[in-house]
């Protein structure tokens, strides 16, 4: 009964003890508590690591070469145009007397310039030369377009009816068209003309005097008149006389009296 009893006792004061060491552990923790609350304290915030640094190249170690750019294609030299090709005509050369019929001397026949020199075939068909006239007599060229034409006609008839005038001066007449000589000789037959018709078939004295026209496909010489010293020099030209206009035919007669007095 005594061993009984002795065993509740010893089981009683355990669990005194026990409940004793238990309510110290909770006093502690709430002391802990009540003092962080106080004082502040933090609990200890977590830190990070430290980054870990990358591992150092070893000396010497090659760097892979970088990613090359493909060359650009080169680009195939680019040939310069072909210059146009001039087309220079040909410049006649001077005549000298007694030359082939049909040639001419350097174009241009502004006044106060030399005239272009020439031999043509006239209506009986013999070559003329300016240079005939050359240190002699003026010398007045009078183009038309057409032998037989109405415009033509009268205009050489006019020459004709007035010749006195010239020939008082000293100036010989010389028609110039590029009918050939067939055709010239037959109207100067019909009109009875006192002075020689040129066959320019060719159209080179025309050309050579600026004295030319286009009449569709057809080239004729215009209606024009230069007159030449005996110097060989133009004195007077009229690139669009008209047939029977009074004005055109009074400068004509007056620049006849100037060079036929001067050259007399």
């Amino acid at each position: 009964m005594e061993t009984l009893t002795e065993t509740r006792r010893d089981t009683g004061t355990r669990r005194a003890q026990r409940a004793r060491r238990v309510s110290r552990h909770v006093i502690g923790l709430a002391l802990a508590v009540a003092a962080g609350a106080l004082f502040g304290c933090k609990g200890q915030e977590s830190v990070p690591p430290p980054p870990v640094p990358a591992p150092a190249e070893a000396p010497g170690a090659a760097h892979p070469p970088a990613a090359a750019h493909p060359p650009a294609a080169a680009k195939a030299p680019t040939a310069p145009p072909a210059a146009a090709e001039k087309v220079v005509p040909p410049v006649p050369t001077a005549t000298p007397r007694g030359e082939e019929p049909g040639t001419v001397g350097e174009a241009g026949a502004l006044v106060g310039e030399a005239a272009p020199a020439f031999t043509l075939k006239a209506h009986t068909g013999e070559a003329v030369s300016l240079a005939d006239y050359h240190g002699k007599q003026p010398v007045l060229l009078a183009f038309y377009p057409k032998a037989f034409t109405p415009g033509c006609t009268t205009e050489l008839s006019t020459f004709r009816d007035e010749y006195a005038r010239f020939s008082e001066q000293g100036v010989q007449v010389l028609g110039v068209s590029m009918d050939p000589v067939e055709t010239v000789a037959k109207f100067h037959e019909s009109l009875n003309l006192p002075f020689p018709l040129l066959a320019d078939t060719e159209g080179r004295v025309s050309a050579a005097y600026d004295a030319v026209m286009q009449r569709g496909p057809i080239q004729l010489s215009s209606r024009e008149l230069v007159l030449i010293d005996a110097q060989g020099v133009v004195r007077y030209r009229d690139d669009d006389y008209q047939v029977g206009d009074e004005a055109d035919w009074k400068a004509l007669v007056a620049a006849v009296e100037q060079v036929g007095r001067k050259d007399g």
